[in-house]
């Protein structure tokens, strides 16, 4: 009976103690819940920046410039998951990759970029001429005169 007594005391006293018990237990359901959200928004972005469907060739990844006096403040980049390309004045668009297409034709391949620029799908396709050990040349398909060489920097 004494024992039941102080536990009553106690309770009266400090009242915040179930209170703590439950909100321990409330810090510890939103920390999950945090979890299961940081967890869905990787999984999420995974998917959104994952690498296309064939991987981009080494010799294709880097900055691309061009000495043709239109392009002189242009310039295009690859990476393993996109494509940007500057459109002067400081402004850009990038890319997601979607999808590539190789075609051998000769000496040079004909590549497609298939990417996604806020969610329009868009493809651009450009002639590769070059060798594993030395820098190549990349020439679009709708501009056959402009010659764009990758950077020194890459």
């Amino acid at each position: 009976m004494w024992d039941e007594t102080i536990d009553l005391v106690s309770q009266e006293v400090n009242p915040s103690s179930k209170k703590n018990s439950m909100n321990e237990s409330t810090r510890k359901g939103r920390w999950k819940t945090l979890a299961i959200v940081l967890v869905v928004l990787g999984g999420l972005m995974a998917l959104t920046l994952r690498p296309p469907k064939q991987e981009v060739p080494a010799s294709l990844i880097g900055q691309w410039h061009t000495s043709a006096p239109n392009y002189a403040d242009r310039y295009f980049e690859i990476s393993p998951v996109s494509i940007m390309f500057t459109t002067g004045n400081g402004t850009g668009s990038t890319g997601i990759l979607k999808d590539i297409q190789q075609v051998h034709e000769g000496t040079r391949t004909l590549y497609t970029f298939r990417y996604d620029v806020e969610d329009s799908e868009n493809q651009v396709s450009f002639f590769y001429e070059g060798s594993r050990m030395a820098f190549g040349t990349i020439q679009f398909k709708n501009q056959p005169g402009i010659v764009w060489k990758k950077s020194d920097k890459n």
